[in-house]
C-alpha cells in the first residue's frame, strides 16, 4: 500500500498521550508532552501530529464536534 492510500479505510480504536517510548522516538522533551497525542489504528498502527516536517514539536490536536472546537489532552 502507498502512503497515499494508507491510512484510508483504517478504523480508529483508541486516542490517548504519547507514551515515553513515543516522545524518544521523535527526540522530544518531557515538556512537549502536554499536547503529544496518539491515534491508535485498527490494524496496530500509529499516529500523531507534529509541528513540522522536521519533528521540532509535537502537534496539538483539535476537535470539533455539534458546533463546539476543543483541545485533546491539553
Amino acid at each position: 500500500m502507498s502512503n497515499q492510500e494508507w491510512p484510508i479505510g483504517r478504523r480508529i480504536i483508541e486516542v490517548r498521550p504519547l507514551h515515553k517510548s513515543e516522545m524518544d522516538a521523535c527526540d522530544w522533551e518531557d515538556w512537549q508532552d502536554e499536547c503529544a497525542v496518539c491515534i491508535l489504528l485498527d490494524d496496530g498502527s500509529k499516529l500523531w501530529p507534529s509541528a513540522d516536517p522536521e519533528l521540532n514539536t509535537s502537534g496539538y490536536m483539535l476537535g470539533y464536534q455539534k458546533g463546539e472546537l476543543y483541545g485533546l489532552y491539553h
